[in-house]
């Protein structure tokens, strides 16, 4: 993936991420790009487009929003998958609610909101699910130890 591991965008704007593969000795057949673990490539809902073409795919969304905050992996056929996460700057008015650009200001003249710019980033999404999973997988490994390899314990007085 080109850039940073880590990218911070404005709502509103546009975000590009180019994933270039190299060291292959054959074009991969297809690449398939995933949002976290959803798989985006036929997902026209979220207004993200991807174009593939000679050692390279790239993912465009015109017009970023919070929905857009996450982790994106490139995953060719046959290289291996590249990351960055994604944040997403969202302008906040002083109580909190996204801010209304373009609406008009004239009735609200004499209040004159604060604006403050906050990150949405993956991590605000929730939970993440990993921690829980390895716990879960590390604390199966010790009960199906303890029932294959029994220990005999002594008591010495």
């Amino acid at each position: 993936m080109q850039g940073p591991s880590e990218r911070v965008v404005a709502a509103g704007s546009r975000l590009k991420l180019v994933c270039t593969i190299k060291d292959i000795s054959k074009t991969p057949p297809f690449v398939f790009w995933y949002q976290g673990t959803r798989m985006i490539n036929y997902d026209s809902t979220k207004g993200v487009h991807i174009t593939s073409e000679q050692g390279r795919s790239v993912l465009v969304v015109p017009s970023v929003s919070d929905e857009h905050a996450g982790n994106y992996t490139c995953s060719p056929a046959n290289a291996s998958p590249s990351s960055v996460l994604v944040h997403v700057a969202v302008e906040t008015t002083e109580s909190g609610a996204p801010s209304r650009r373009g609406q008009k200001e004239v009735e609200e003249a004499d209040k004159t909101p604060v604006r403050q710019l906050g990150v949405k980033s993956a991590s605000s999404a929730g939970p993440r699910v990993l921690p829980q999973t390895l716990a879960l997988f590390l604390l199966a490994l010790l009960l199906l130890d303890a029932l294959t390899f029994p220990r005999v314990f002594q008591r010495s007085l």
